[in-house]
């Protein structure tokens, strides 16, 4: 299979000049409990090699991480640094990413929604206000991941993402896309956990002179 990375992407004019912002938040006191408790019991599962509660338990310990409620918050926080910027928000959870449109109506962010559980006449009138500009704001699942061309959108924020490396890269091109009225695309990817932690540092090594990258850390509330 022939593979072609970011970096040689970049670097052939392919897309779009680009910067990454690694962005720390954190478990409430309550999920560092549960995270911590899954945790321990996959180790036990791992340890008797019983590999369906091992999977089973995997599974919950992920949702705790993607649910983790800073996420949001640091969300509708960075949105205010970027109000008016075209950009597309991506989250695993639909609920979760309802209730992220829902906080940045709130605030008076021009915003639609994109996922499976909104009909397919409203997620094409949702996508067209995004390219014309009515709206600022894409929040979305993975229904966005694939098949979808928006050039015009100049920022991602990943608020929660699965580890698979395909879907990081199908998210990533939707804002790395060429178009004419932008010069830089800015991605922002949040992470909680080590793991996140570790694959977004692999991200950086091979993207080194490349794209520019820095992290932050969101205050605790």
């Amino acid at each position: 299979i022939y593979r072609y990375s970011l970096a040689q992407a970049r670097r052939d004019g392919v897309v779009s000049d680009f910067s990454l912002t690694n962005v720390q938040v954190w478990f409430s006191e309550e999920e560092q409990k549960k995270f911590d408790r899954l945790s321990r019991s996959l180790s036990m599962a791992m340890s008797r090699d019983d590999v369906e509660a091992a999977k089973s338990i995997a599974m919950r310990r992920a949702a705790v991480s993607k649910s983790a409620v800073s996420r949001v918050a640091g969300t509708v926080r960075l949105m205010e640094d970027l109000r008016g910027r075209k950009t597309i928000i991506f989250h695993e959870d639909i609920k979760t990413a309802n209730s992220i449109a829902n906080l940045l109506r709130q605030r008076k962010h021009r915003t639609v929604i994109f996922h499976s559980q909104v009909s397919r006449d409203m997620r094409r009138d949702n996508l067209r206000q995004f390219k014309s500009s009515q709206a600022d704001v894409l929040v979305c699942c993975r229904a966005l991941d694939e098949g979808i061309d928006v050039p015009e959108a100049e920022c991602a924020i990943i608020a929660a993402s699965t580890s698979s490396q395909r879907q990081r890269v199908q998210r990533l091109g939707r804002v790395l896309r060429l178009h004419s009225d932008k010069e830089l695309a800015q991605v922002y990817s949040f992470y909680v956990t080590e793991a996140e932690q570790r694959k977004l540092s692999d991200e950086v090594r091979n993207l080194e002179g490349v794209a520019s990258v820095r992290c932050l850390e969101m205050t605790r509330a």
